[in-house]
């Protein structure tokens, strides 16, 4: 049986500051959601991108404004 895949979070910006409280930044809502995954945040709203687009089998954009 194969592992879970790893999965790259790609977050395209932040939640608004007033709703953050609820469930949190886009990081904190992907890792409720999805417990079990292996999950990398990548924040490209700050440059900050994988090395390769092969390095994970997974891939979520998070919303942006």
């Amino acid at each position: 049986m194969q592992g879970l895949p790893k999965i790259a979070l790609l977050q395209c910006d932040q939640v608004a500051d007033h709703l953050r409280s609820i469930n949190g930044d886009y990081p904190q809502m992907f890792q409720k959601l999805l417990p079990s995954f292996d999950i990398e945040i990548f924040e490209v709203f700050r440059g900050a991108f994988p090395e390769s687009a092969k390095a994970y089998e997974v891939y979520l954009v998070t919303g942006s404004k």
